[in-house]
């Protein structure tokens, strides 16, 4: 992992969790009540349905980032992060190239380990 995520200051890891928990807890700081967890998640699903990337632009939409601003920037701090990665270009909504992005492995344990417990 190349950078060190703060999506909020929630506490992360239960007492009675195993060291690597509590180590991946610190590593990766991921909360679920954020837009970069709902964004991450986009990026997530699209690579266990097989998919081959999707523009930011368009997972800012599937996320329902109110702003693609915010979504633009949420990605490039994922992308900071090794979370995800560009795999392609396509043409985006306003007809200019935009970067296909896809989770990475850290990408992917990140999603897992702030969604443990759930269903």
């Amino acid at each position: 992992m190349q950078g060190k995520l703060q999506f909020t200051e929630r506490k992360l890891a239960r007492r009675n969790d195993s060291r690597t928990s509590k180590d991946a807890a610190k590593a990766f700081k991921i909360s679920k009540d954020t837009q970069r967890f709902g964004l991450l998640k986009q990026f997530v699903m699209d690579r266990y349905a097989g998919g081959k990337g999707i523009a930011d632009e368009d997972a800012a939409i599937q996320a329902q980032i109110p702003r693609i601003d915010a979504g633009h920037k949420r990605a490039a701090e994922l992308r900071r992060d090794g979370l995800i990665e560009v795999v392609g270009e396509t043409m985006g909504n306003h007809g200019t190239p935009v970067r296909v992005c896809s989770a990475t492995t850290d990408g992917c344990t990140a999603y897992e380990y702030a969604n443990r417990g759930e269903s």
